[in-house]
């Protein structure tokens, strides 16, 4: 690559031109929507001319789908290197850690986190199944583990779907409240939010058997 190539696949700071794209669409699309967003929008947040995004990307789309590979991809590594790392610790201890881990990414990478639930209404239909897939396999990770930690008996018996949803939700919450200056950390509040789910998958055995009697 010569030299006027290479200034013009970067910018001044240096980072390449496709990724300051998605940075600047990440941010337009958290912020107002995809659908609100045009292509040069984008460019005019990035300061280049209309044209220059068709060098990297052929329709916002492909932008959307290029987001879902940035920003998803990383996350489902991270988690199996996670487990791989402590694949010899009880069940309960790994699926403490990757939960964690989980609300720890929602919070760092909170615009993509965001845009995660706004993806499926505006991906054509073979993108759209591709992503669900790559989704439902990280919920599959972690619906493994919990399965392991209720085999060795330390959680109750539960329902493995209904409780994936509730800490997904759990997750998503905090990525759209949370705030950088706010008076608590990001790894306190990724340890809070865990243990407090843990303890409530605990306490269902309880309440289970609650409702088992008063039924009778």
């Amino acid at each position: 690559m010569t030299k006027d190539n290479n200034a013009r696949q970067h910018n001044k700071a240096g980072m390449p031109r496709r990724e300051e794209f998605l940075a600047a669409a990440l941010q337009r699309f958290s912020r107002v929507g995809f659908a609100a967003t045009s292509t040069r929008d984008i460019c005019r947040d990035v300061g280049l001319a209309h044209s220059a995004i068709y060098n990297y990307f052929p329709s916002k789309g492909a932008i959307l789908r290029a987001l879902e590979e940035r920003e998803m991809f990383p996350m489902q590594r991270g988690a199996e290197r996670i487990l791989s790392e402590h694949a010899r610790k009880p069940p309960l201890e790994r699926l403490s850690r990757i939960l964690r881990y989980t609300i720890e990414v929602a919070i760092e990478r909170r615009d993509g986190w965001a845009l995660f639930q706004d993806m499926i209404r505006h991906l054509p239909p073979r993108a759209r199944a591709v992503f669900i897939s790559n989704r439902d396999r990280y919920e599959r990770t972690v619906k493994a583990v919990l399965q392991e930690a209720i085999d060795v008996e330390a959680l109750p018996e539960q329902d493995l779907s209904l409780a994936i949803f509730h800490f997904f939700g759990i997750a998503d919450g905090i990525a759209r409240w949370y705030r950088p200056d706010g008076r608590l950390s990001a790894s306190y509040i990724a340890k809070h939010a865990t243990d407090f789910y843990l303890s409530a998958l605990k306490c269902s055995a309880i309440a289970k058997k609650s409702g088992h009697r008063q039924s009778k």
